[in-house]
């Protein structure tokens, strides 16, 4: 795997993170705001 590769693979990592981090915290805002 090239330098290039790796930083893709690092790139889509991050936004994998990012997406889970965002969609968590909208199901706890969710959750608080029921509760």
């Amino acid at each position: 795997m090239g330098a290039s590769g790796f930083a893709e693979h690092v790139t889509e990592l991050r936004a994998a993170s990012t997406h889970l981090v965002v969609v968590t915290a909208c199901q706890t805002v969710r959750s608080g705001h029921r509760g």
